[in-house]
């Protein structure tokens, strides 16, 4: 079930709403916990079976590490919770992209004969919303462990804040100590709810009046094998948007559901498509996945607290476990280290350091004074990642690139000369650099009635056309 479809937005919510609202003895955890299971089994309800088990894995890790055991017991206790989370993760989403790389070194590079190769490459499909789950489920083991937060001995309240369906198959990733202390209470104020009705209301309009026209061109051109030099050209800049309003779209669905069922969900995206550096778009982009790597993997690794080449080496750490986050292909792998790159890169030239830290020429010469420039170039190389990120394969890649070198000599995609596509391509670059985010807005909401037909608007889109799950269902 999708947070933009008919059945969501008119059935299950509405039933969800009466129930928590008017059955006033329906305890809170356990009616989210029974309507977060039933939005995820709508998809495939096998699958529920795996969120029950990560669930099960780390509740009980978590009172076992809450008990007077030694510092070595409750290590091997985390290792094996942690084992056991990155196996099931590791086989649904690796697994087969594991054995086709070990089909292609054994015949293509070693070129040996083995009787059992190639060996058959699995088909096998990912659940929705696993890396987001699993990665929530780790992180309160691990904060049960370092003792940030005390373990929760109802299973109940647990289960409901990993399924918790406002956030569950996209994110924001939310830690325990911010959601377990709301699991009880059903109290919300007036302000909570207009904040609920502005954040939905304006993430439904990101997704099904800008993204979905954008990613229908977006769509067409990675489906073709040759590709115009202007359409390359747009399809990067297309892309970056497309996946901005998307994923930014659920995300800000997901805080008003959030503020709906009293929880204050964190903020995952900080307009970050204005950032003048690499390093600013990064900690704006995703705000809730890079800060878990940099809780639970960065610091831990030592940050950048042991030198620069440390810190070189870090980055590289999370940036290649983002890219492998995502997914299993050669395309997150290189995307990965592209983004690595820039962030090595603005360390080292001194673009990203603090004010306390050493700067030199060409940050306090050039960075500074050209700042529509950097942004510019920030967004250019960006969008260049994001192409990466979203071809289907390396080869695809190439051929964009080729094509914005002038390499080709085909017409227009005629997706690209379409009104829908061209007037959200137009209003979505004025939003990102000319309006305030949704964060802003919040604080001086609109009227009512700007709300009411703003959302019958989304509801007319997403009757006349087809419902399209949002990108960061696949990871």
């Amino acid at each position: 079930m999708v947070f933009n479809s008919y059945v969501f937005i008119f059935y299950f919510l509405p039933l969800v709403i009466v129930l928590y609202y008017g059955v006033k003895c329906l305890p809170k955890a356990p009616l989210l916990l029974i309507s977060s299971y039933i939005f995820y089994g709508w998809w495939k309800p096998e699958y529920m079976l795996l969120m029950l088990l990560s669930t099960i894995i780390d509740f009980f890790a978590g009172l076992a590490l809450g008990k007077d055991f030694s510092r070595k017991a409750k290590r091997w206790i985390l290792f094996i919770s942690i084992a056991m989370n990155l196996g099931l993760l590791s086989y649904f989403k690796y697994f087969s992209f594991a054995i086709s790389v070990l089909n292609d070194i054994v015949e293509k590079f070693l070129h040996l004969q083995i009787p059992c190769f190639p060996l058959q490459v699995p088909e096998i499909v990912l659940p929705i919303g696993i890396s987001f789950y699993t990665f929530q489920s780790m992180s309160y083991t691990f904060d049960v462990y370092r003792g940030d937060i005390k373990p929760t001995r109802s299973f109940t309240d647990f289960a409901g804040y990993i399924a918790l369906f406002p956030q569950l198959v996209a994110g924001p990733i939310v830690r325990a100590g911010t959601v377990l202390p709301d699991m009880r209470s059903k109290e919300i104020s007036s302000e909570r709810l207009a904040l609920a009705i502005h954040f939905f209301t304006l993430g439904l309009a990101k997704k099904v009046l800008l993204a979905d026209p954008l990613g229908i061109a977006c769509t067409a051109l990675h489906e073709q094998e040759t590709i115009a030099f202007a359409s390359a050209w747009i399809s990067i800049y297309a892309d970056v948007f497309h996946w901005y309003f998307d994923f930014s779209g659920y995300s800000d669905m997901a805080i008003g559901l959030g503020h709906l069922f009293g929880f204050s969900f964190p903020l995952n995206f900080n307009s970050p498509l204005k950032a003048s550096s690499m390093t600013e778009l990064v900690v704006k982009w995703h705000i809730t996945l890079i800060s878990w790597f940099r809780d639970y993997v960065y610091i831990p690794l030592g940050g950048n607290r042991k030198g620069d080449y440390i810190t070189y080496r870090n980055l590289f750490v999370i940036m290649f476990l983002s890219g492998v986050w995502h997914g299993a292909g050669w395309t997150y792998i290189i995307w990965a280290l592209m983004m690595s790159l820039a962030l090595v890169f603005e360390r080292a030239v001194g673009i990203s350091r603090t004010k306390d830290e050493k700067k030199n020429w060409l940050t306090t010469q050039i960075g500074e004074r050209f700042v529509f420039l950097r942004v510019f170039l920030t967004l250019s190389y960006y969008a260049l990642c994001v192409s990466c990120f979203t071809s289907p394969n390396v080869s695809h890649f190439i051929v964009i690139l080729k094509a914005m070198i002038g390499m080709s000599n085909v017409p227009l995609l005629p997706q690209f000369k379409d009104c829908f596509f061209l007037s959200a391509f137009i209003f979505g670059g004025i939003i990102v650099f000319a309006c305030k985010n949704t964060w802003e807005l919040a604080l001086n909401l609109k009227p009512a009635a700007f709300y009411i037909a703003l959302f019958l608007l989304c509801v007319g889109a997403i009757l006349l056309n087809k419902e399209t799950p949002f990108m960061y269902f696949r990871f």
